[in-house]
Formats: C-alpha cells, sequence, structure tokens
C-alpha cells in the first residue's frame, strides 16, 4: 500500500474541516486506485468489521476543474465526506464550500 497521507474532509457544525484520514479509510482509498475500481465499491473496516462503508468517484457536477484525484467515503447511513491524497486541493474545496455556505 501507498504511504502517501490520505485527508477526508468532514462537516463540522462551523463548517468543513481537513484531517488526516483513518488507516482504515486510508487502506479503502489506497485499494480503490491501486486497483482502478470504478463506481460504488464496499469496504469493510479491517479493525471493527461492523464497520462498512463505500468510496467511489467523487461526484463533480457543476464544479469547473480538475477533480479527478477526489473520491468520496459514503457510510452506511448515507451521508458522505471528500477523500483525496492531495490535501492542498481538498482544504481548498472546503474553504470554498465554507466560503458559500454560511454555518
Amino acid at each position: 500500500m501507498s504511504s502517501e497521507p490520505t485527508f477526508i474532509m468532514i462537516q463540522e457544525e462551523t463548517g468543513q474541516r481537513v484531517y488526516s484520514a483513518r488507516p482504515y479509510q486510508a487502506n479503502a482509498l489506497n485499494d480503490y486506485i491501486t486497483n482502478n475500481r470504478t463506481g460504488k465499491y464496499l469496504y469493510v473496516n479491517e479493525y471493527d468489521p461492523n464497520i462498512k462503508f463505500h468510496i467511489s468517484e467523487f461526484d463533480k457536477s457543476g464544479l469547473q476543474g480538475n477533480y479527478d484525484d477526489l473520491y468520496s467515503l459514503i457510510r452506511e447511513n448515507g451521508t458522505s465526506s471528500p477523500m483525496s491524497k492531495n490535501e492542498n486541493k481538498l482544504r481548498n474545496f472546503a474553504g470554498y464550500i465554507n466560503r458559500i455556505i454560511s454555518y
């Protein structure tokens, strides 16, 4: 697996924040990228098999620019969080969301 860090954007009460992904999230994204997976792919947390989630390509509808290195982590409850190996792009995207949405 890649040792390159993975980042995830989380919605908090005060806006979007970017954090280092948890190891199981990073491992899932590494697998998705390394194996050229497409669509929505199911993963099970290797540390806690009760945690299941999907990784998919990021829905870039309505956005301009290249967002090919953003992905979505989709939880069982349907909520999702953008993920990327590109910390700067993810932080810039979080800033953009925070500017257009009042929290």
